[in-house]
């Protein structure tokens, strides 16, 4: 939450940017809802390895 106050973007902007690729945007073009969710599904399968590598290189930063 800190990093989007920090850039003056509301958390819920993004909530709800999910929600249109989700649920809403199924409505409209179900074919493009597809592809959306396999690239947000990508995303979340592969974020906590993202922020693992942010870590390492925080701190070889600071200790090497």
């Amino acid at each position: 939450m800190k990093i989007y106050i920090q850039n003056g973007v509301n958390k819920n902007y993004f909530t709800l940017t999910l929600l249109d690729v989700t649920e809403r945007l199924l409505q409209i073009n179900p074919t493009l809802a597809r592809e959306a969710r396999k690239v947000l599904d990508t995303n979340k399968s592969e974020r906590h390895i993202r922020g693992g590598m942010a870590t390492r290189e925080k701190y070889l930063h600071q200790h090497g």
